[in-house]
């Protein structure tokens, strides 16, 4: 699939020494390079646009204001890619989208839907990273495969799969398409097994390998398991996020078949009083020690890291207290570090964290203006 798009010059992305790179390249080998030598560090300033994973199937808060409202946002805020969440049923049913709630897409097919948002983001000069956030709308899934007993004989034809095929046959074309985000935070998994069941390593280097024989030019986004006895020890006996870990890459690693492709991402947030980090008395200064820990270091394997999910509420409400300290501290790391995030969420109807288009959420941008982005 081709769009109008501001990105002009043919380029290929990369990841390695711990960041993301882009290169420019000559516009005759742009459709066949997988990696060249790198150029210039690629710092994303991310925000996911949550909703086609849902079962409107459509990014959300249309009813609200129009997709190009939201664009438009996002440049003038110097947002400079977005990550979009689906579901693998939305994928293959290719269903219409909602009839309430999707503003100029109503009527329009899934992926004809994904097209148009796609599209409008390329105008822009955005880039995207799509992500397979459950296998059914509207259902946060911990495994990959419904039976609860994810087998290794039935990966190639499983949903996720077959979803993914079809997304990269359809969007490798599309230059500002840079990355798949393989499953949502498979927090039902393990990272190893003897016998292969529910072995989040061996599945991900599997699907990032499947992936990649479609469509070689992407990067390979993984993101971590949920909490085991090693996450455990690193935080001084607190739970990981959903997806935040990591900690099983540095002795076993997912493994792809192209070089500099894969990218680790975890997920965090800062709305959980039961964790013992966050009553630390010198919290918020002992967070850089915890994050170093449970996935900072892990650029020192070789692939970049790069935070898929963060973000919070800013005032106390009814469902969360404040998470601004923890937020203002974690904006801080990323800087400091040169990380890229994608900041959870975009639309403002997320009762867990609110959301960054609003005018009320002026406090959120003015931390996030500090963070750089690549053009």
């Amino acid at each position: 699939m081709q769009q109008d798009s501001a990105f002009i010059l043919p380029f290929a992305v990369s990841s390695h020494d711990g960041d993301l790179w882009i290169t420019p390249l000559p516009a005759a080998s742009a459709a066949s390079a997988t990696h060249s030598t790198e150029t210039l560090r690629l710092q994303l300033k991310g925000a996911s646009w949550s909703g086609m994973e849902s079962k409107t199937r459509c990014v959300h808060s249309l009813w609200e204001h129009k997709a190009r409202d939201y664009v438009a946002f996002l440049v003038r805020h110097d947002f400079n890619a977005v990550r979009l969440p689906l579901s693998a049923e939305g994928v293959l049913d290719n269903d219409t989208v909602s009839s309430w709630g999707c503003g100029e897409l109503k009527g329009q097919r899934y992926l004809d839907a994904l097209d148009t948002v796609v599209g409008l983001l390329a105008g822009a000069g955005i880039f995207v990273s799509l992500c397979m956030h459950s296998i059914t709308q509207g259902r946060n899934d911990g495994l990959w495969c419904d039976s609860g007993q994810c087998e290794p004989a039935s990966d190639a034809e499983g949903s996720v799969a077959v979803a993914w095929r079809t997304l990269a046959r359809r969007y490798c074309g599309s230059s500002n398409v840079i990355m798949a985000d393989l499953f949502n935070e498979p927090f039902d998994a393990s990272w190893s097994t003897r016998s292969g069941v529910n072995d989040w390593r061996r599945y991900a280097s599997w699907l990032g390998n499947d992936v990649l024989r479609v469509c070689p030019r992407w990067l390979i986004v993984v993101q971590g398991i949920g909490t085991d006895a090693r996450c455990m020890q690193a935080t001084g006996g607190s739970a990981c996020w959903w997806g935040e870990n990591l900690l099983g890459q540095l002795d076993d690693p997912v493994t792809l078949n192209l070089p500099h492709r894969l990218v680790l991402s975890p997920h965090l947030y800062g709305h959980d009083e039961t964790k013992r980090y966050m009553h630390h008395p010198q919290f918020p200064r002992n967070m850089p020690n915890i994050w170093d820990t449970l996935w900072g270091r892990l650029r020192q394997t070789g692939p970049a890291v790069m935070v898929g999910e963060w973000g919070g509420t800013w005032n106390d409400n009814e469902y969360h207290t404040s998470t601004l300290v923890w937020q203002r501290a974690l904006a801080a790391y990323l800087r400091s570090r040169s990380i890229s995030y994608f900041y959870w969420v975009l639309n403002d109807n997320s009762f867990k964290t609110g959301g960054l288009y609003a005018a009320e959420n002026a406090p959120k941008l003015e931390m996030l203006s500090k963070s750089p982005a690549t053009t």
